[in-house]
């Protein structure tokens, strides 16, 4: 998170569009709109329907932010920070209880939340709703992981459905591409451990 405490945003490929629409969900907010599916900012002021196209369920956030009188940028480094924070979290969570190793789940959760790819999708392309979606990949992975290792007949394995649903909507409700993929994995490890 060191680039997030510089003071100012690194302009990214698409970090204009994402604090459009930020302001896009405020402004919508303060007209009364709940959930704001025309923001009223964008087209010279006829509006346009973002979240008709991009998930905007996460950057409501930022947009209240931005109603008690953030600065726009501020709200969107703060929203980055709160990724990278959930992302840790949810990586050493699923590595501890994958693992149940602590230094292994620490060593795991370095590894996943330092990813390259991860970071330039944060810092130099500015995909909001992939490196989002990132944040809840381990713990998609982690009710995978527990289908395949527990006693079909535990109470444990019974409930594993809750974590599974929660994980793939947490994913679904950032990045649709990152969901297909997430599925298409599922799909593999299904057809390879059919048995």
């Amino acid at each position: 998170s060191v680039p997030l405490f510089t003071g100012y945003e690194i302009a990214a490929a698409d970090t204009g569009f994402h604090l459009l629409r930020i302001e896009g969900i405020k402004e919508g907010l303060l007209a009364g709109q709940f959930p704001v599916r025309m923001q009223p900012n964008w087209l010279q002021g006829y509006g346009y329907a973002t979240g008709i196209f991009y998930c905007d369920t996460y950057l409501y956030i930022p947009a209240l932010l931005r109603i008690i009188g953030f600065p726009v940028g501020l709200t969107y480094l703060l929203y980055k920070l709160l990724v990278n924070f959930v992302t840790v979290i949810l990586s050493y969570y699923s590595f501890s209880k994958m693992f149940k190793d602590k230094w292994a789940a620490l060593l795991g959760t370095m590894l996943y939340t330092l990813n390259i790819y991860r970071l330039v999708c944060m810092y130099l392309k500015d995909h909001l709703g992939q490196y989002t979606a990132m944040a809840f990949l381990p713990l998609l992975a982690y009710s995978i992981w527990r289908l395949l290792k527990e006693d079909t007949e535990s109470n444990e394995y019974r409930n594993n459905w809750i974590i599974l649903t929660v994980a793939a909507t947490l994913i679904v409700q950032c990045h649709i591409l990152t969901c297909e993929l997430a599925l298409l994995f599922c799909l593999i490890i299904g057809i390879v451990f059919v048995r």
